[in-house]
């Protein structure tokens, strides 16, 4: 998993590079360098969304059928504050 998220950030760094280079040592017009701009963000954003699934933060999405429980944390309520107890599962699909 960890050599997933290195090669998708080093692939978006190359990208971004790539970028830079269009912008600075072309002729491209305004309106193409500008929608170079335009997608590299969308998908630099696209991949932050993306990467939530593979570091494994929180997610309302149901269990999937089958699974292994990697760890599991209970917070109970705290009658002081009012805030609400959570469980959290940390799980891998099988």
């Amino acid at each position: 998993m960890t050599g997933a998220i290195l090669a998708l950030t080093l692939a978006y760094v190359a990208v971004a590079a790539l970028l830079l280079c269009l912008n600075l040592a072309t002729r491209f017009a305004p309106w193409i360098k500008g929608s170079a701009v335009v997608v590299v963000t969308a998908l630099y954003a696209s991949a932050w969304f993306g990467y939530r699934g593979l570091l494994g933060w929180a997610s309302p999405a149901p269990l999937p059928e089958t699974f292994r429980v990697l760890w599991i944390t209970a917070d109970e309520p705290d009658k002081e504050t009012g805030a609400a107890g959570t469980i959290f599962f940390w799980v891998r699909e099988l």
